[in-house]
């Protein structure tokens, strides 16, 4: 199924979310609902990252959902269905390459970041009540800043030029499939879907915590978002956001 989505295109703005947001504000958006723009003058990431993007280069966009059948402990599930429908579009450009998802927001091919996610909800009485689902992707930026540790994007990938609105509308009719699928209940889809795209799932990686660097495994993501991570010695532990980072 395609979504139907109305697409507000900006020259434009401080941030996609921020500006979606505002337009909730002032009026009933549909249900994906889309705010695009060519340019951020402040760009965001998870927490306090920003986000870099050269003019007119990259997609810069927004979905506005209204996830209001959706349990508070299933939250990450919107999480899932974005950085699904990103990693499943990208693989038709680029068939060879491994793409993955790194928990909790980026998405990779192989070890370089060419996504971004934000997912900025307002919980109403009974639960969830509006989602805006925002996407940064790499598509035909030619170079980054020095203090970017791994970017890449699809031209480097492909040294083709890319039509960016024909990939959002792939996107977006993607995420609006696995949106159906997440209305339907269908949890295990999700989570054997996701999980086969999980960024060093069962490799021996090394990270960082409160306590210091160790070594382990990633088992998994719960339902809630915490990652699952064995460590030698201690057992299964489970991080939440910016409890622990990859070394």
């Amino acid at each position: 199924m395609k979504a139907t989505a109305n697409i507000i295109r900006l020259d434009e703005t401080d941030s996609t979310n921020d500006h979606a947001w505002r337009l909730m504000a002032e009026s009933n958006l549909p249900e994906f609902t889309v705010v695009s723009a060519k340019f951020q003058s402040k760009g965001k990431g998870q927490g306090n990252n920003s986000w870099h993007s050269r003019k007119a280069e990259n997609i810069l966009a927004s979905v506005v959902l209204y996830p209001d059948f959706l349990l508070l402990e299933h939250f990450f599930y919107l999480n899932k269905i974005t950085s699904l429908s990103i990693a499943s579009c990208l693989e038709k450009y680029l068939p060879a390459e491994k793409i993955s998802i790194k928990w909790p927001n980026d998405i990779y091919v192989n070890e370089n970041k060419i996504a971004g996610i934000l997912i900025q909800n307002e919980l109403g009485v009974n639960g969830f009540s509006k989602t805006v689902a925002g996407m940064g992707i790499n598509i035909n930026q030619a170079d980054f800043p020095e203090e970017l540790p791994n970017p890449v994007s699809l031209f480097l990938l492909t040294r083709i030029k890319h039509n960016i609105d024909s990939i959002l509308l792939e996107i977006i009719d993607l995420l609006f499939n696995f949106y159906q699928k997440l209305k339907e209940k269908e949890f295990q889809f999700l989570d054997e879907a996701y999980l086969n795209r999980l960024y060093g799932l069962n490799e021996l990686r090394t990270f960082r915590d409160q306590s210091g660097n160790f070594q382990g495994i990633i088992k998994g993501v719960r339902h809630d978002g915490k990652l699952m991570v064995e460590k030698e010695g201690t057992g299964l532990l489970h991080f939440d956001f910016k409890e622990i980072i990859f070394c």
